[in-house]
């Protein structure tokens, strides 16, 4: 029971997180305020789903909501790359490769999105939850994305002139999706999404935002 309460306190402080991105995200540049707003509508949208679907008594028109359930697998990736690049502090980084970045994770989301069946099922006490025909190609791309983020913020903590305290949780945050990734591969289901991890992204994400404002 604990572990239940422990989900649904992840999602109202995520919630609660990216709202107060958004307004952070209006102190940032304009290129910046764009990718940000996306990302805090796409992921706020995608946790009141969760919410919705634990309330929800049967699987009607749950299907529809495959494309925003699996948000975090395009948005999550772009806030991470977001963070980066402003905890870098690198002016040799261009804010147009993030664009480039983005049309990619863009790519992918869509690839898995129209290529994969959904299957809806119930998830102990968490209500519905949506899983794939396939075994977990979300997983896999997943666990590539942040094998990256993690080998280039083991770089850049070593650059003069990055944020330190920022490019640490990038680390982290890489960290945590790793090893949740790790314990689904041994069937090790402490939640029934990736919501620590993401949490934990969510966090260096509005961080982020936020040393901008300072």
């Amino acid at each position: 029971m604990l572990i239940f309460y422990v989900y649904f306190i992840l999602i109202l402080f995520s919630i609660s997180l990216y709202l107060y991105g958004a307004k952070l995200s209006f102190f940032s540049p304009i290129k910046i305020r764009i990718l940000s707003l996306c990302i805090v509508c796409g992921m706020t949208f995608k946790y009141i789903i969760l919410i919705l679907m634990y309330l929800s008594q049967n699987v009607k028109g749950l299907y529809v909501l495959k494309p925003l359930y699996f948000a975090n697998l395009l948005l999550i990736p772009v806030g991470a790359c977001l963070s980066i690049y402003i905890f870098a502090r690198n002016e040799k980084i261009k804010f147009n490769f993030i664009f480039i970045l983005v049309f990619i994770f863009a790519i992918t989301y869509m690839f898995f999105v129209l290529r994969f069946n959904a299957v809806i099922e119930i998830y102990n006490a968490y209500g519905y939850i949506i899983n794939i025909s396939s075994w977990r190609f979300d997983v896999l791309i997943y666990l590539l994305y942040n094998i990256i983020f993690l080998t280039i913020s083991i770089y850049l903590v070593k650059q003069k002139g990055s944020i330190k305290k920022g490019i640490i949780l990038v680390m982290i945050s890489s960290v945590l999706c790793i090893f949740e990734i790790v314990l689904l591969y041994f069937k090790i289901n402490l939640l029934p999404q990736r919501i620590i991890g993401d949490f934990m992204w969510t966090m260096t994400f509005v961080l982020s935002l936020d040393t901008i404002k300072k």
